[in-house]
């Protein structure tokens, strides 16, 4: 099982692969060879950054989709609309939402959910795709950390996590501050890449449907989620 968001990751990722395959013609100078190192560098987190923003999505349309009632969201989920609907300072005040109350009434939390995760995933709070802010946006929003997945066989956790900071660390360097890190080179990618962000991919995907099937198989939806 994979979610379509993985499915739309490996898609970019074949981006990634062409240009670090070129050679010959096309990167032959040890400046264009730098260039290709960069440019594959800002490509990885932008296909791990939007994989996150559309994997939260992808979960909160499902949740609207198949949870009977409001009632039966994850704990976690219902809060976080609750929260966002509840003025700040007193009923004249308003909410960190914008919304009111009744905005939950009925089905409207069904578009409202998929409203909010849309913009918790893609503001200004989620600058960064960084550890800290995936386990932020899916344990406030599904009450999910998928971080504890981030550990494989002969790569113990929290090296994962601290591979994938270090490589969003660097693409900063080179967008914001067009900086020229040194040792930035073929195996790097790979290393932090293509090792590192793909198994990433990989366990976040199994773990966020593992725990939004549990929540759901109860009502017996048609497709399991991943499906």
């Amino acid at each position: 099982m994979s979610t379509a968001s993985k499915a739309s990751f490996d898609d970019n990722w074949t981006t990634i692969t062409r240009l670090m395959s070129l050679s010959g013609d096309g990167a032959t100078s040890h400046a264009q060879r730098a260039a290709k190192n960069k440019a594959g560098m800002v490509f990885c987190i932008t296909a791990w950054e939007s994989y996150v923003e559309d994997l939260a999505l992808e979960g909160a349309k499902y949740l609207a989709d198949h949870c009977p009632a409001f009632k039966d969201l994850p704990s976690r989920t219902k809060k976080a609309l609750e929260l966002a609907v509840t003025p700040a300072k007193g009923v004249d005040t308003k909410s960190p939402s914008g919304k009111y109350p009744r905005a939950l009434a009925d089905d409207g939390w069904r578009a409202l959910l998929v409203e909010l995760v849309a913009d918790a995933a893609t503001g200004r709070a989620f600058n960064t795709p960084s550890t800290k802010n995936v386990r932020s946006l899916f344990v406030t929003w599904f009450g999910i950390d998928v971080t504890l997945s981030w550990a494989w066989q002969g790569f113990a956790s929290p090296g994962p996590a601290e591979r994938l900071d270090e490589s969003i660390a660097l693409r900063g360097q080179i967008v914001h501050r067009g900086g020229k890190p040194d040792g930035l080179n073929l195996n790097w990618i790979n290393t932090y890449g293509e090792v590192n962000i793909r198994r990433l991919v990989a366990k976040t995907d199994g773990s966020f449907i593992d725990a939004i099937n549990a929540v759901t198989t109860d009502f017996k939806p048609a497709l399991p989620f991943g499906g």
